[in-house]
């Protein structure tokens, strides 16, 4: 048994309420109002916070845009992270945000996946240099956006956490399931993977889902109920440590608030915690290693290591729609495509949505293979027979979260 490690809870909430309106820039609202943010983090540091957010959630280049301050991109985050780091002394750790940009990458989106990545990664350097201890991708919605942003981090070499919101179906805004989300995380090397910004039954249930197959600590970070017409969230303090230790009997082992909590709520986690000796329960796995788990961008998949049955390699082209569907619909497992060229790999991943299966991508070129699985909307296979050296394939296997076969 181990003891839940605390995280923070919201800003936003007290920024609203003391003014700051739903049209600002979060960031340069937060600059220009030291006298708010600073007391706030104090607070989560005397309550028990093991690891407190940089509120640079709304600092990329793309969002700054939107406020005409994208070339003070550097400078702004320096100063988020400036105004957090007295208070991450005795062994708290500073999380540097990175969050959704509002674009999705294509096909459904307007942005291209490389471009996002490249703001990601941007961001992530800067807050590496301004003193971040981890980076979090946090609050995301698109499986697409958030590989993006993990793949971004990780250059980074600090460790990375990420999350998602979740939907009341359960899923993301994107369709993507608790579970698919963990796969191809967990199998990008993020440190730590969860939920956060929704009902804590929403999450429960999700931690719940997840956890039999989670090798890494699972996150929750549920809201402190419904917000009211006044933009207050009236969830007592005992409350929410409630229903956080449900998350925490669920699976979770970093908990902190969503939407709506503040400096008490956490306290009062932390008293529940001690006053109870509530501890992380041993999740019995749910699979073997005989099973190999792949996802897509929207579901996982338990395949018999000892018996795949894959389809011949599929040549990428203009009209390879009418292929994948009708493989899709033959009694295979799994979906081989051959990639040759960066054109290829690019098709297929303007046809991917089209399979419903997993897929292995075949190659004999390792840039071609490499931009194949960057582009690739989950955990993906790589033939064995691909004619590349093996070390490559290693090195390939592990920066991209796949799984040689």
């Amino acid at each position: 048994m181990k003891v839940p490690l605390l995280l923070d809870g919201a800003a936003d909430p007290v920024m609203r309420q003391r003014g700051m309106n739903s049209y600002d820039c979060t960031a340069e609202w937060i600059i220009s109002h030291p006298d708010i943010i600073k007391p706030l983090y104090e607070n989560y540091a005397e309550s028990g916070s093991d690891i407190i957010c940089t509120a640079t959630a709304d600092a990329n280049l793309h969002r700054l845009k939107q406020y005409g301050l994208e070339n003070k991109m550097e400078s702004i985050n320096q100063q988020l992270c400036e105004m957090l780091k007295p208070y991450c002394t005795n062994g708290i750790k500073m999380a540097g945000v990175v969050s959704t940009t509002n674009h999705l990458p294509e096909p459904f989106g307007d942005e291209e996946f490389l471009k996002l990545f490249y703001v990601f990664l941007e961001q992530a350097n800067i807050l590496k240099k301004s003193g971040a201890d981890i980076l979090w991708v946090q609050a995301m919605t698109s499986l697409a956006e958030m590989r993006a942003a993990v793949i971004a981090c990780k250059r980074t070499g600090l460790p990375v956490y990420a999350s998602v919101t979740l939907e009341s179906d359960g899923q993301t805004k994107s369709g993507a399931t608790p579970l698919s989300c963990l796969i191809c995380m967990q199998a990008l090397g993020v440190e730590a993977f969860g939920f956060e910004y929704c009902d804590y039954r929403i999450i429960s249930d999700a931690v719940r889902e997840i956890a039999p197959y989670a090798e890494i600590p699972v996150i929750a970070r549920p809201d402190a109920g419904l917000e009211d017409a006044r933009g207050v969230h009236n969830m007592s303090g005992c409350r929410f440590a409630e229903i956080a230790a449900e998350c925490i009997k669920s699976g979770a082992s970093l908990i902190g608030g969503g939407d709506g909590t503040q400096p008490e709520h956490i306290l009062a986690l932390r008293h529940m915690i001690e006053d109870k000796n509530i501890t992380v329960p041993e999740i019995e796995k749910c699979y073997d290693e005989s099973q190999i788990l792949v996802s897509s961008a929207a579901h996982p998949f338990f395949l018999n290591a000892d018996s795949i049955e894959t389809s011949e390699p599929l040549v990428c082209s203009q009209d390879m729609a009418d292929e994948i569907i009708d493989i899709n619909e033959s009694n295979l497992d799994v979906i081989t495509v051959e990639i040759q060229n960066y054109d290829d790999a690019f098709l297929f991943s303007q046809n991917s949505h089209y399979v419903s299966l997993p897929v292995m991508f075949k190659a004999s070129n390792k840039l071609a293979l490499e931009t194949a699985l960057l582009l690739y909307n989950g955990k993906a296979l790589i033939d064995r027979t691909s004619d590349i050296d093996e070390d490559e394939l290693r090195r390939i296997e592990k920066k991209y979260g796949a799984l040689i076969y």
